[in-house]
C-alpha cells in the first residue's frame, strides 16, 4: 500500500515540470495563498502597517509579516537577519568558528522549525543547518512566520513553527538595485529587476546578491570570534497565464555560501588527515592570549553550494473548483574541513510535490490534497570514515500523506479552521542495519479568530506537530571523534496550543500572545561513558515550553513611529541541558522612525536580560588549560545588554536614496566588552568554542545606495 502510494506521487512529481506554487493575480491567487500556512488572509495589509509592532496579518492564525521595507531597515542580508527579533523568534549563534544560526520559535530548537519557499517545505534539517545563510532577501515579497505546532499543512515537522518565504510575483516593469560598503571587509550588493510582457500573460522576476563579511577578533589574539562570511545567490522566476483558467510558475534559484573562521589566516586548505599534535595552542594556555599554535588545529571552513527548482500549475474553474499541482526539487552540497584538518563532506536531494483541490460550499472553504517529501542524504569523510573507521550518518527518509481543512466562516468577521493530516514515515539509516522509523500518524489543527468588536481581534490556535529524528549533524555540530549509535524509535510529538489579543485603532497598534507546547520523545545524545559510543535516542519525559510576549505602537504624529515589545521564554531546564549555546530568553525592544521630508532615520534597542547559564551545561568551562590542569572558570552568570542599530536615509531623487548606518552602536560583544571570551577549555584539556551567550560581532559601520523605481 505504502510502495503504491509513493508510486503515485513520484509520477505526480515527474509529470509536473517542477511546477511551484504561485497563482494568477486574482481571487483564486488570494485563496490558494492562505492555504499555505493554514490562514486566511480577506486582505493584504498594507506594508505600512505591517512594519508597526504589534500589527498583525488578518489571519486566523497569529502571522507576523515582515516585509521588503522592514528588512530594508534591519539592513538584512540574508534570512536569518530579516527574522531577527521578530515576535516569538530567537536566532542564536551556535558556533564562533562555523557561525552557523539557529532559529528558534517559542523556545523550541532550530530542528523544531519549519523553513518554506513559496509555500513549499524544500529545506531539511540538514540543509537548513548552513545552507539557509544564503537563502537571499532580493526579490522578496513578504516573509510570513506562523507559531505553534504543525503551523503548515505541508509542514507537519514545524513543532515550534514555520517560516515561509515568499518571492514577488512580478506585475509591472520595476528594479530595485542596492550597494554598501562599511568597515572589516563589509560589502553588499543586490538586485532585482521584474517585467510584465506579452499583455500582462508572462511575469518574469530575475534577482541576485552578494554579501560578505570579514573575521571579527575583538581582542586582537589572532583567534576570531565571528568568521568570516561570503554569501552569494541568483534567482530567476517565471509566471504566466494559459487562457482564462490556467495559470503557472517556475522558479530556479542558486546558492553559494562560504564560511572561514577560528585562527585569523587564510591558509586553511591543508590536508584531511585529523587532528596533529602541535605546540601549545594559545600562550600560558590562556583562550585570551595570543595564540601561538598551528592554524590547522582549530580552523573550521564550510563552502555549501545549492541549486533549487520549483513551480506550480493551477486549473481555476467556475464550477469546479480550484486544482492546483506543485513542485519543488533541491539539491546542496557541503565540502567542509573542522578542527585538526578533519573533512566531512554531504549531498542532501530532496523532492517535494503537493497536489491540491479547494472549492466553496456555503459559508465553507474545503480543501483536500496529497503530498509527499523525499530526502536522500549522503556522506563522505576520509578522516571519520577511513581513518576512524565511523560508521556514516547517510539516510533515506519519505514522507508523504494527505490533508483535508475546512475554513468556516460564520459570522461577521468569525472564522473558524479545522484541519488534519495522515502521514506514512520511512527513515532508514543506510550504513546502520536494522535502524528505521516506520510511522502513521494523525495531525490536528484548528484555529479560530473572532472580531469582538471594530478593531479589536482574537484569535487561538491548538495542534499537533511532529518530526523525525535524522542524524547527529543537527545535534552535535557534525560528528562525534568516537562515531555513533541510532537508538531512536519514535517520532517527535509536539502538542500545543496558544493565541493572540490585537487591537487597532488608527494611531494604535497593540497585540499580546501567549504559546505553550508540549513535547514528547525529543531526541537527545546519550554520552553514558559506560557506552562504546554516544546514542541517539528518545528522551521518556515530557517537556512544557510557554512563550509570552507583547508589542504595541504609537504614531502620536505622521512623521513619528514608536513601539515597544516584551518576550518571555519559559524552557525546561532538562532542554537547556542539550542545547548547544544559551538561548536569550527574556528581550525587551524598542523602535522608533522619524520622516522629515527627504530625511527619515529610524532606530531599534534590544534589551537582553541576565540569564544564568549553569542549566545549558556552561559549567566546567574554562578559560585556561596548563600542564593537565584547568583553572580560571568561565562566566555562568551572563550580564544584561543592549544593542542598538541606527539608519539615516536621504532621498537625493525619487528613486534613489543614499543610506548610512550602524549596527551595535554601542558595540558591546561578550569578548570585548565582558572579557568573556567563546573559546574555552573543559577539564579533560578539550578545545570547544560556543561558549556564546552575547554578541560576538561589534559595531558595524555602513553607507551605501539604494535605486527603487
Amino acid at each position: 500500500m505504502r510502495k503504491s502510494f509513493f508510486f503515485a506521487v513520484t509520477v505526480l512529481f515527474a509529470s509536473s515540470h517542477f511546477v511551484q506554487a504561485q497563482t494568477k493575480p486574482d481571487s483564486s491567487s488570494q485563496k490558494i495563498r492562505m492555504l499555505d500556512t493554514m490562514t486566511v488572509t480577506t486582505q493584504k495589509l498594507n506594508e505600512a502597517r505591517l512594519d508597526r509592532l504589534g500589527a498583525m496579518s488578518n489571519a486566523i492564525q497569529p502571522t507576523s509579516v515582515v516585509t521588503p521595507e522592514a528588512i530594508f531597515l534591519k539592513n538584512a542580508d540574508d534570512f536569518t537577519q530579516a527574522v531577527t527579533s521578530e515576535p516569538g523568534v530567537c536566532v542564536l549563534t551556535g558556533c564562533s568558528s562555523c557561525g552557523f544560526k539557529q532559529i528558534q520559535i517559542n523556545g523550541l530548537g532550530a530542528n523544531h522549525t519549519t523553513v518554506l519557499v513559496d509555500g513549499l517545505p524544500i529545506y531539511t534539517p540538514v540543509t537548513s543547518f548552513y545552507g539557509v545563510d544564503a537563502l537571499t532577501t532580493a526579490g522578496v515579497a513578504d516573509i510570513d512566520i506562523s507559531r505553534g505546532p504543525g503551523a503548515s499543512l505541508l509542514a507537519p515537522g514545524a513543532m515550534g513553527g514555520a517560516m515561509d518565504v515568499r518571492f514577488r510575483n512580478p506585475t509591472r516593469n520595476a528594479i530595485t538595485a542596492d550597494a554598501a560598503i562599511g568597515n572589516n571587509d563589509w560589502n553588499h550588493l543586490s538586485f532585482s529587476g521584474t517585467a510584465v510582457l506579452d499583455s500582462a500573460k508572462l511575469g518574469i522576476l530575475v534577482a541576485g546578491h552578494h554579501f560578505y563579511e570579514g573575521q571579527w577578533d575583538a581582542d586582537g589574539n589572532g583567534v576570531s570570534e565571528s568568521p568570516s562570511l561570503n554569501d552569494e545567490s541568483a534567482l530567476l522566476r517565471l509566471n504566466g497565464l494559459i487562457g482564462e483558467n490556467w495559470s503557472w510558475n517556475l522558479r530556479y534559484m542558486h546558492g553559494y555560501s562560504e564560511v572561514f573562521g577560528a585562527a585569523v589566516t587564510s591558509n586553511h586548505m591543508g590536508a584531511a588527515i585529523g587532528p596533529a599534535d602541535s605546540i601549545p595552542l594559545y600562550a600560558d594556555g590562556d583562550v585570551r592570549k595570543a595564540f601561538v599554535g598551528n592554524p590547522q588545529d582549530i580552523i573550521e571552513w564550510v563552502q555549501t553550494t545549492r541549486d533549487e527548482a520549483a513551480g506550480a500549475l493551477t486549473w481555476d474553474s467556475p464550477h469546479l473548483g480550484t486544482w492546483q499541482l506543485r513542485t519543488g526539487i533541491a539539491s546542496q552540497s557541503q565540502v567542509s574541513e573542522y578542527e585538526g584538518g578533519a573533512d566531512y563532506n554531504n549531498s542532501d536531494n530532496n523532492v517535494v510535490g503537493d497536489l491540491r483541490w479547494m472549492g466553496t460550499a456555503w459559508a465553507n472553504t474545503l480543501t483536500l490534497g496529497v503530498d509527499a517529501n523525499i530526502e536522500r542524504m549522503a556522506s563522505q569523510s576520509h578522516y571519520y570514515y577511513q581513518v576512524l573507521g565511523i560508521t556514516p550518518d547517510s539516510y533515506n527518509a519519505t514522507f508523504g500523506g494527505g490533508y483535508a481543512q475546512d475554513v468556516w466562516n460564520f459570522g461577521h468577521e468569525r472564522d473558524l479552521s479545522l484541519a488534519l493530516r495522515l502521514d506514512d514515515i520511512d527513515v532508514n539509516w543506510i550504513n546502520k542495519p536494522g535502524q528505521k522509523i516506520n510511522n502513521f500518524i494523525a495531525a490536528p489543527r484548528a484555529s479560530l479568530r473572532w472580531e469582538f468588536i471594530e478593531g479589536l481581534t482574537g484569535r487561538v490556535s491548538a495542534g499537533l506537530g511532529w518530526r523525525a529524528p535524522l542524524t547527529f549533524f543537527e545535534l552535535d555540530h557534525g560528528l562525534l571523534d568516537n562515531g555513533f549509535d541510532i537508538g531512536v524509535t519514535k517520532l517527535e510529538k509536539a502538542e500545543g496550543a496558544g493565541g493572540s489579543l490585537s487591537f487597532d485603532r488608527s494611531q494604535w497598534e497593540i497585540t499580546a500572545g501567549a504559546y505553550v507546547t508540549q513535547v514528547s520523545d525529543l531526541e537527545f545524545v546519550d554520552n553514558n561513558p559506560a557506552l562504546p559510543r554516544p546514542v541517539l535516542r528518545n528522551d521518556s519525559i515530557q517537556l512544557t515550553f510557554l512563550d509570552v510576549d507583547a508589542e504595541a505602537s504609537f504614531i502620536p504624529w505622521n512623521w513619528l513611529k514608536l513601539g515597544i515589545g516584551i518576550e518571555h521564554q519559559q524552557i525546561p531546564d532538562q532542554y537547556k541541558a542539550v542545547e548547544l549555546v544559551a538561548a536569550m530568553e527574556t528581550e525587551i525592544n524598542g523602535r522608533v522612525e522619524m520622516n522629515y521630508g527627504p530625511a527619515s532615520l529610524s532606530g531599534d534597542v534590544a534589551w537582553t536580560a541576565p540569564r544564568d547559564l549553569t542549566p545549558y551545561g556552561y559549567t566546567g568551562q574554562y578559560n585556561v588549560f596548563e600542564n593537565g590542569v584547568a583553572s580560571d572558570p568561565k562566566l555562568t552568570q551572563a550580564p544584561g545588554y543592549a544593542v542598538v542599530n541606527l539608519k539615516a536615509t536621504w532621498k537625493l531623487l525619487p528613486v534613489l536614496d543614499l543610506y548610512a548606518g550602524a549596527e551595535n552602536l554601542l558595540n558591546y560583544t561578550q569578548t570585548g566588552s565582558a572579557g568573556d571570551d567563546p573559546h574555552f577549555w573543559d577539564d579533560q584539556g578539550n578545545f570547544n568554542t560556543s561558549h556564546i551567550w552575547g554578541p560576538l560581532r561589534g559595531r558595524q559601520m555602513y553607507v551605501g545606495l539604494r535605486l527603487k523605481t
